[in-house]
């Protein structure tokens, strides 16, 4: 709003640095530029004002651009996401709103601000919050019908939107009494709050992945992780892992500044994992695999099917651990051939 009514070309180039900032911590939020776009076409701005944002928001898109080009060469990692449906939209509303009663006052609020908002400045609040709030997720589910990029935590940058319309409703009521529905709101939130911090609502389980590995590993045991950022449950877990030898690692995460650390090329694992010191590998990774591998994971795959024979899965919540030995290497049978872990306990399918 300020933009649109002081809009100098330090303003616009400040706008756009902004925007390329935006982009670089998350690319999805760029969205909002479609949603300013349909705001500054709802405000009725000028056709000046117009070539200028263009110029702000083509500036910082390519600014952002090798990061984009990046984010392309690694679309492989949304393969596990599906084409979105209507349920995926009523899911998203659940999810900015919270449960039924906190939904109908969010609501309630939300539906006085867009009828009683006022239009101070070349901007109104509707013409600001409706696009902001609708745009990103109704362009990401469109897009995501020919190619799924859809999930709800990529349109997150919304919600702003929504608590200035809330914001505006609760301003209209008298002096002073929108605290209490404030408190209401705070009262009804707060155990969904707690709740979905529990441990057992988080969707992977590394305390219980990294118990198994304790309990079941070997010291000299060599491990895979499928994909790379799993590697992030040893780093959780550093004294559960302890002995056993990351195979495939080149540098930690801490030295390559990421989850999952850089590593070796794909032939020199397969010649690290055939070495004759490796006798048993750990994989471990999510719940399903993906279709599509990187090379280096492939590597992985292929040279454990075609040189070791599973000796053992077990499975946690979001995690699955599988034990491959070499056939000379099989004294012993480790166990039952698939186990499944619940509540910090294996038993047996």
């Amino acid at each position: 709003m300020d933009l649109a009514e002081r809009g100098s070309r330090r303003r616009y180039a400040a706008y756009g640095a902004g925007i390329a900032l935006l982009g670089l911590v998350h690319l999805f939020a760029l969205l909002v530029l479609p949603a300013h776009l349909a705001t500054l076409l709802l405000a009725r701005s000028t056709r000046p004002m117009l070539r200028r944002w263009s110029a702000a928001a083509a500036g910082a898109v390519v600014a952002v651009s090798p990061l984009i080009a990046l984010a392309v060469t690694q679309r492989n990692a949304l393969d596990w996401l599906t084409r979105p449906g209507w349920r995926d939209a009523l899911y998203l509303a659940e999810a900015f709103t919270g449960p039924p009663i906190a939904a109908y006052l969010l609501g309630a609020a939300m539906a006085v601000g867009l009828l009683t908002a006022r239009r101070r400045g070349p901007i109104g609040l509707r013409a600001l919050a409706v696009p902001w709030l609708l745009l990103p997720a109704t362009v990401l589910l469109l897009v995501s019908q020919f190619h799924p990029f859809y999930t709800n935590r990529y349109v997150i940058g919304s919600l702003p939107a929504m608590a200035l319309l809330a914001a505006a409703g609760l301003a209209r009521l008298p002096h002073r009494t929108w605290i209490a529905p404030l408190v209401a709101m705070a009262v009804l939130l707060a155990p969904l709050h707690v709740e979905q911090r529990r441990p057992e609502n988080w969707w992977d389980d590394l305390r219980g992945a990294a118990a198994i590995v304790e309990r079941e590993a070997r010291p000299g045991d060599a491990i895979l992780f499928l994909t790379a950022d799993r590697r992030s449950v040893a780093e959780a877990y550093p004294d559960e892992f302890r002995g056993l030898r990351d195979i495939a690692l080149r540098r930690t995460p801490a030295q390559a500044g990421d989850f999952g650390g850089t590593e070796f090329e794909p032939a020199e694992i397969g010649r690290r994992l055939t070495g004759s010191a490796t006798a048993r590998v750990w994989l471990l990774e999510g719940p399903w695999r993906m279709s599509s591998l990187v090379p280096r994971d492939r590597a992985k795959v292929d040279v454990l099917q075609r040189h070791f024979q599973q000796a053992g899965v077990w499975r946690v919540r979001g995690i699955t651990l599988s034990l491959f030995q070499r056939e000379a290497a099989r004294p012993e049978k480790v166990g039952p051939p698939v186990q499944h872990q619940r509540h910090g306990r294996v038993s047996s399918p």
